[in-house]
């Protein structure tokens, strides 16, 4: 939450330190977002990070890009604060490829870590967010269809001669439905009803 005392200030960007004992490269970006629930007007904003909702009002920066553990985020239009409180939330990507069991944060140390593009920063205590854990991917893959006979006219073989090869008994549709999934193999039973 950011606010003048008394006047007005241009707030053009923010530095923001990492935090925890995951690496630069576990994170494919860092952007900010207000609070404004879609409307653009941050008194409408609830205090809920929404992204589908709220505005992103930065471009996604990389961590490492002013320094280790050091992101400096501009806004995408430097934003007039005055006395009114506007809400902005520090978002992060976590790479699909993040070191698990690693911890992740964010804090603005000092002062010289708010850009205004006019104006005065007092100084300011260290703000320091919550580590957050990151958890390995739980993927999933579905089988989604069984003999589909689409969009090729599909068909199982009648019959099989012993010494065939090659002998289609079987077509699965596969999909995940969240992620990825790395299919390393398939456990066949033979069953025969006789």
């Amino acid at each position: 939450q950011i606010r003048t005392r008394e006047y007005t200030a241009s707030l053009a960007g923010m530095q923001l330190r990492r935090d925890g004992s995951g690496l630069d490269s576990d994170l494919v970006g860092v952007a900010l977002y207000m609070d404004d629930n879609g409307t653009g007007n941050p008194a409408n904003g609830d205090g809920i990070f929404q992204p589908a909702l709220d505005s992103r009002a930065s471009q996604w920066t990389t961590f490492g890009s002013a320094g280790i553990r050091t992101a400096v985020v501009y806004l995408n239009t430097p934003r007039q604060i005055d006395t009114s409180t506007v809400t902005y939330f520090v978002s992060y990507r976590v790479s699909d490829s993040a070191q698990t069991g690693v911890t992740q944060g964010v804090s603005i140390q000092d002062k010289a870590d708010i850009r205004l593009s006019e104006g005065t920063v007092l100084p300011i205590p260290i703000y320091a967010s919550s580590l957050v854990t990151i958890q390995p991917t739980s993927d999933e893959l579905n089988l989604v269809d069984y003999n589909k006979s689409a969009p090729n006219n599909f068909s199982i073989p009648g019959a099989a001669t012993q010494g065939d090869n090659d002998v289609v008994v079987a077509r699965l549709t596969l999909q995940t439905l969240q992620r990825t999934a790395i299919w390393t193999g398939l456990k066949v039973d033979r069953y025969n009803p006789n």
